[in-house]
């Protein structure tokens, strides 16, 4: 219990983070650090999380696709949208169907 409620933290913690930077345009440093900490939260995360913190999430992922930053020129930017990409799919993996023996 106590694991999925901190998931849920750090998924509101990592929505805040782009809510701010949905406000304006950010310089490329300041959007390289921001999506290092959206990476760094979504690390924290664990994979299967709730419901509220899926939710949480909704926003960030929905960032991670716009244009403006799934196709940006910046070579650091793209490695660093990516990275993200990565976490936000071990989050959302599918359980396995079946017990490792």
């Amino acid at each position: 219990m106590a694991a999925s409620c901190s998931c849920a933290v750090v998924g509101r913690r990592a929505q805040g983070l782009w809510d701010e930077a949905h406000e304006s345009s950010l310089p490329i440093d300041e959007l390289l650090n921001l999506l290092d900490k959206v990476e760094s939260l979504l690390k924290m995360i664990c994979q299967h999380p709730s419901d509220s913190t899926r939710t949480a999430l909704q926003p960030v992922m929905k960032a991670l696709i716009r244009n403006e930053i799934l196709r940006h020129t910046n070579e650091d930017v793209k490695v660093s949208v990516v990275s993200c990409i990565t976490e936000l799919s071990r989050i959302t993996a599918p359980k396995y169907p079946y017990m490792r023996s």
